[in-house]
This record gives structure tokens, C-alpha cells and sequence, in this order.
């Protein structure tokens, strides 16, 4: 279809309102090609394209004036067999688009009232006497008015055509934490694509291949989850072992020492790197490290500990050079003498963006 149109009707006078100049200059051809080719065009498509074009009024049928609407909608009498669902396109007294269909009206061999009320209307259209139908276009414009609307309501992408009140994207983000505006816009990984991969996030069982799935998409970068990494845990001073004191019971809650090894409470993010651009962005001081301390946090919460190895094909390493290159214990290497034919890959650089993000917020919440 032409690009959208749009010449707005004054609400009280009906003359065009002031628009940009590319929308004047789009105008013509949309309203013109609707108006000269009708049957070329589709009811909800031409009712979405109006709503899109006409963001700061309410969208079609949920108007409570007459005055505010910007498109009036029609029946013309037929009797044949509907090859369109418009049949015709013009312009009213005040200037609003109005629309005819071929569907759902009063009249029509399908319409409510008898056909032989359709035939004689049929042959005062002929006369160019369209008093009768246009009299039963004040029920026909609510008919058509309502219909579209609930159309609309039911299909996410006539929703998502203003997003500020998309209902859909409630619907979708109640599953993953996103329901009600409190919860809205609460870190740094924006909501819109936490809800495009609310598949992902919202399943009941957490797994590698979905959060590998949830990451690669939000930073379209190669991903590896790496499960059963160790760790020691270290026991709080109240649950440790003191003879003659708590934790003493042999079998059942004594201890041996401070902490304990563990390969059940941590895994490892290892980001793959395409070059040494994208590797810097990753690391603690570039602009993805927060997002994905974020992203991590909103799929898992804390329930487990975990941390980043980046890792760097060998071809784009470069050498450090004082003052000019080289970030001292992440990207400081001395001349590299790899073989870049052999795809290795440099694993030099692991962290823990969840420790960093919660010591950050601890300062600034203190501060």
C-alpha cells in the first residue's frame, strides 16, 4: 500500500489541520488511489492505517464524540457477489474520509433487512437518491465502528500499532514479571525484548540452553554455558561445627572446616567474541556488562553463583602499545606469535559482573 496519509479534519470547523509537510505531500497518493481504486484495498488495513495516522486521537470505536471521529463508514445497496470488502472511498461535508463496505451492513443479500428493501434502495441509488442508506448508516457506522474494534483488540499486531497501549504486551508480560507499570523499565535491558523472548524467560524450569537461547538473542553474539563449574561455599560463623557447642552430631549437621567444594551451585557465561571490538563491550568497564548482569539477574534471580569467561579468536588479538592500547589484566597482551590459521581462540579474561553490579548499586544506594 502507499505510504500512510493524513489530513486531519478540524474537529469544529472540518477544514485540514496544520500537518508536517511530508504528510501533506504523502496525502494525495493514499487518499487518492483509495478513492480512484477502492476494491484494491483492504477494510482493516485502510481502518489500521487511519488509527497509525492519527496518533493522539482515541482509536476507531472507542471515540465518544462524533466530532472527534476522523473516518465515517457506510453501506451501499448491492446485490452482487462482493469481489472487495470496500466498495467505495470519498470525502464528507466535514471533510472526513468516508469509507462504503461490502460486508456486515443492513442492506445486501446477506444484510439484515428483506432483500426487496435492498432492491428498491438499489434503484434509488440509480436515481441518485442515497437518502435511505445514508439514514441507515447511523446504525451502520457503530456496526462497522465496533466490529473493527474488536477485530483489533484480539490481533497483537493491530495492538502493537500504538505501543503505549498495547494490551498484548500486558498480556505477555504478566508471564515473566511485566504485568503493571511498577515493574516496568527496571534495569538496563529494555522491556521490549525481555517480552520478545518472554518464551524464554518465563518457562516454570530454568535451563543452559535457555538462557544460552535469551542471550544470544539479546546481544546476538555466540554463547556457551558451561554447567557444574566449582566453587567452595563458605559456611555463616553460626552454622559451623563447635565441639561440645551446635552442629556437633556426627551423620547428621557436623562439619569440617569453614567451607565446602561444590559443582552444583555455579555455571559459567562463555561469550564468544567475533572481534576485539565486540570483546571490549563485554568487559566490566564497556556498555554490555551491566545489561548482561541484568539480563542474568531478571532470568535467575540469585539462585545460583556464576561469572564470564570472554574468550577472542587469536587473528584479532593485538598488542599492547603504551599509550595508545591495552587495558592492564583484559586486553594487555604482548605480541602475539599464535597462528591465526588455526581458529584457536584466546581465553584470557573472566569476571564476575554480578558481584561488580551489586557492589556498584551498594555505593550508589549509600551515596
Amino acid at each position: 500500500m502507499a505510504a500512510a496519509c493524513r489530513v486531519e479534519a478540524h474537529p469544529v470547523s472540518g477544514g485540514p489541520s496544520p500537518v508536517s509537510a511530508s504528510g501533506l505531500q504523502r496525502e494525495p497518493s493514499y487518499a487518492q488511489r483509495l478513492q480512484d481504486e477502492p476494491w484494491r484495498f483492504d477494510f482493516y488495513a485502510v481502518m489500521r492505517r487511519l488509527e497509525r495516522s492519527f496518533p493522539e486521537r482515541e482509536r476507531i470505536g472507542d471515540v465518544a464524540a462524533r466530532r472527534d471521529e476522523y473516518v465515517a463508514l457506510g453501506e451501499q445497496a448491492y446485490l452482487d457477489f462482493p469481489a472487495s470488502t470496500i466498495s467505495d472511498a470519498d470525502r464528507d461535508l466535514q471533510g472526513r474520509l468516508r469509507v462504503f463496505v461490502k460486508f456486515l451492513g443492513l442492506l445486501g443479500p446477506q444484510g439484515a433487512l428483506p432483500l426487496a428493501t435492498t432492491e428498491e434502495t438499489y434503484h434509488w441509488q440509480l436515481g441518485r437518491d442515497d437518502a435511505f442508506p445514508r439514514f441507515l448508516d447511523i446504525l451502520n457506522h457503530r456496526f462497522l465502528q465496533l466490529f473493527f474494534r474488536a477485530w483489533a483488540d484480539s490481533r497483537p499486531i493491530a495492538q502493537h500499532d500504538r505501543p503505549e497501549r498495547d494490551r498484548f504486551a500486558a498480556y505477555v508480560g504478566s508471564q515473566i514479571g511485566l504485568g503493571s507499570g511498577p515493574f516496568l523499565n527496571r534495569d538496563t535491558v529494555p522491556d521490549a525484548e525481555k517480552l520478545a523472548h518472554a518464551g524464554l524467560i518465563g518457562a516454570q524450569a530454568k535451563s543452559a540452553s535457555r538462557l544460552r537461547g535469551l542471550l544470544s538473542g539479546l546481544f546476538k553474539a555466540q554463547v556457551e554455558i558451561e554447567q557444574f563449574v566449582g566453587m567452595r561455599l563458605v559456611f555463616d560463623p553460626a552454622d559451623r561445627t563447635r565441639l561440645g557447642g551446635s552442629h556437633c552430631t556426627l551423620g547428621s549437621d557436623a562439619l569440617l572446616g569453614a567451607s565446602v567444594y561444590s559443582v552444583e551451585d555455579k555455571f559459567r557465561i562463555c561469550i564468544i567474541a567475533r572481534n576485539l571490538e565486540e570483546f571490549s563491550r563485554f568487559l566490566p568497564n564497556g556498555d554490555r556488562c551491566e545489561k548482561l548482569a541484568d539480563a542474568v539477574f531478571f532470568h535467575l534471580g540469585e539462585q545460583f553463583e556464576w561469572d564470564v569467561e570472554l574468550a577472542l579468536p587469536v587473528g584479532e588479538v593485538q598488542p599492547s602499545r603504551l599509550g595508545q592500547f591495552g587495558q592492564l589484566g583484559w586486553t594487555s597482551w604482548m605480541s602475539p606469535n599464535w597462528d591465526a590459521s588455526a581458529g584457536a581462540l584466546r581465553r584470557d579474561a573472566r569476571f564476575h559482573p554480578a558481584e561488580r553490579m551489586r557492589l556498584k548499586r551498594g555505593r550508589q544506594t549509600t551515596s
